[in-house]
């Protein structure tokens, strides 16, 4: 017992030793940026995803385009920057975040992320940490020791000298293969990419009837174009509610695409009627006797199993609870690491427990937390707005709705006193 004892006692220690030490040398490699204010100079850095964007509003009126316009109209003699970064989920704006620091030169990072976690499964975490075998999971839950994480280092190193491998060092952890790809907007047609950009302005100004009708030109001219069917989708759904017709084409979305179109007809078809078990059941089926017929190899492999984790987050939100916490952490100590100011901010429209999980990690790292849908659903309620004056059909914020985020934004900027070049009247 005694030997128990002074071996658990010798390595909480060294554990408490090893975590006081990097705090210590943190501060010391990335001090706080003391000589910004100095230079009249400050960049923030705003990390989502399509709310971060923009969709919804036109071209240049997404939040962090109308927060740089309000900040350097209070303050005209500084250099304010406002950048943003599309990153579809949690896991993508871990990813990224490294390389983004690096790019921007962040002072501030504003992040509104974990609404598409439950869908979209690019760079998904969740991979990693579920795949494999028993060590691998036990791999991940002590990498959150210092002590550990030391001897993996050491070990490393010492193979990379010897030129010897360690094979109980799981590669699966970081090579992935089932990690879906982004996809993009692309058109082989001008003249439908012209159509297809005519209706997408016509939906942001709500004008949905020419925005159909363009998409329909579109459809004629490019009829195999995934995107083009997804936007249909989207409007047949969510705006004129005619089931039979969106169905139809966001199955012929997912027929002419990839594994990365699987998370948007999923999240259109299967969470939009989260009620409806039948119609569900029914949809699933369809998905993935289109997935078998006219997809071919890994892709094939890759969709089916994405689709029945698609399912998993679907009934067990907890799974997806859990990737999110382990992003947010992972983020958060990057940020520390080069001592870049942070907050976090929760959607304006309800989405899950996002808000929950968001409040809490700002509450346990003391960092500003904005809560968006608190402050719109009392607008709402007071009666100051109504719900078209701030959103367009699909949910996303219009203009006017972007413009109060930043209102919402800027309040926590001057309360919280992180923009020293801001005037406090």
């Amino acid at each position: 017992m005694f030997v128990i004892f002074t071996v658990i006692l010798s390595l909480t220690l060294f554990e408490s030793l090893l975590r006081i030490s990097g705090y210590v040398f943190l501060h010391v490699a990335y001090p706080v940026k003391i000589s910004q204010a100095n230079r009249g100079e400050f960049n923030i850095l705003c990390l989502g995803d399509s709310f971060t964007q923009g969709f919804g509003a036109p071209f240049g009126l997404s939040y962090p385009e109308q927060l740089e316009s309000l900040l350097r109209k209070k303050a005209p003699n500084s250099k304010i920057r406002v950048f943003k970064e599309f990153n579809i989920n949690s896991s993508v704006v871990l990813k990224n975040l490294p390389n983004n620091i690096l790019k921007y030169k962040p002072d501030l990072i504003i992040i509104m992320s974990g609404c598409n976690d439950r869908w979209s499964l690019q760079s998904c975490t969740y991979f990693k940490l579920t795949r494999g075998n028993l060590l691998t999971k036990i791999d991940i839950w002590l990498s959150n020791l210092h002590i550990y994480k030391l001897l993996k280092i050491s070990l490393r190193n010492l193979r990379v000298l010897l030129g010897i491998s360690t094979p109980w060092f799981n590669q699966e952890l970081i090579d992935a293969k089932e990690e879906i790809k982004p996809y993009a907007y692309t058109f082989k047609n001008s003249a439908a990419a012209e159509h297809f950009k005519q209706g997408e302005n016509y939906f942001c100004f709500s004008n949905y009837d020419l925005a159909l009708k363009e998409f329909k030109l579109a459809e004629q001219l490019e009829p195999d174009n995934t995107f083009v069917h997804l936007r249909m989708a989207c409007i047949y759904l969510q705006v004129f509610y005619n089931w039979e017709l969106g169905t139809k084409h966001a199955l012929l979305a997912l027929a002419h695409g990839d594994s990365s179109i699987l998370g948007s007809v999923f999240s259109m078809l299967y969470m939009e009627n989260a009620k409806d078990s039948a119609k569900n059941y029914d949809v699933i089926v369809q998905m993935e006797n289109i997935i078998k017929d006219k997809y071919q190899g890994e892709e094939r492999l890759k969709t089916l199993k994405s689709l029945k984790l698609l399912c998993l987050f679907a009934k067990e939100k907890k799974e997806i609870e859990r990737q999110l916490n382990y992003n947010l952490d992972r983020i958060m100590e990057i940020v520390k690491m080069y001592n870049i100011k942070v907050i976090l901010m929760d959607y304006p429209v309800k989405v899950w427990q996002i808000r929950d999980i968001l409040r809490k990690k700002a509450d346990a790292h003391r960092i500003p937390f904005i809560d968006n849908y608190t402050i719109f659903e009392a607008k709402l309620k007071q009666a100051l707005y109504k719900k078209e004056d701030l959103f367009v059909k699909d949910s996303h914020c219009n203009a006017a709705g972007y413009n109060l985020i930043v209102e919402n934004v800027y309040k926590v900027l001057i309360e919280s006193k992180m923009v020293d070049l801001i005037p406090k009247n």
